[in-house]
């Protein structure tokens, strides 16, 4: 069972397909489409230097990662923007503050509004008298085998 919060909606996986590899300046294009998105496909370069080494995490799923976050960029783009249009306009030229507090609670309220957090059970207790560091080495060997 997966950690909710790294969860990926199955339906909506965008597909992808590298291309056009250029060894003068170490690009490549990224070819992609997503259920999620208006038009079909999209495109995206990316430099070579900008990833990590294969054994440090494999290709693909960097590859994976660039598409999901470029999937995401796009989504915010398409979307309507009349509601934010008109929120902006109402704050232009006004100097705004907030306070510390609520940012704090803004941030609290967003972070648990975005993350499922799974937290661990207790499913054992044992009670040990520990007279000695031994006592307690011998009692730990056995707790965690």
């Amino acid at each position: 069972m997966f950690d909710p919060q790294f969860t990926v909606d199955a339906e909506l996986a965008p597909t992808f397909t590298l291309k056009n590899y250029n060894a003068t300046n170490k690009t490549f294009e990224i070819h992609f489409s997503s259920p999620e998105l208006k038009k079909d496909s999209y495109m995206v370069t990316y430099d070579i230097n900008n990833l990590k080494g294969e054994e440090e995490e494999p290709l693909l799923f960097q590859v994976a990662q660039i598409v999901f976050w470029e999937v995401e960029k796009l989504k915010k783009e398409e979307m309507d923007k009349r509601g934010l249009i008109v929120s902006l306009t109402s704050m232009l030229n006004t100097e705004m503050s907030v306070s510390p507090t609520d940012m704090n609670r803004h941030r609290e309220k967003m972070f648990k509004k975005n993350v499922h957090t799974v937290d661990p059970t207790l499913n054992l207790a044992t009670v040990v008298n520990v007279h000695s560091e031994e006592d307690f080495n011998q009692q730990f060997e056995a707790a965690i085998q």
